[in-house]
């Protein structure tokens, strides 16, 4: 498994955090997002910052 944060950033609706994470091997993992901020809600999106899935998020983690 090699999970990668590439970037962290500003949501362009100013409502949120990006944080983009990608599996560098391509063979699928899983992996946990623990945030000192109260994480509500998280979505799989795309390069134009548009929702795909939500994900789930348990106790302020993000899992998938």
């Amino acid at each position: 498994m090699n999970i990668v944060v590439s970037g962290i950033k500003t949501a362009e609706d100013s409502k949120g955090f990006i944080v983009g994470i990608y599996d560098a091997t391509g063979d699928g993992a899983k992996a946990e997002l623990i945030s000192k901020f109260k994480i509500k809600r998280a979505y799989e999106i795309d390069l134009l910052e548009r929702n795909i899935k939500p994900l789930r998020v348990e106790r302020g983690k993000v899992i998938s």
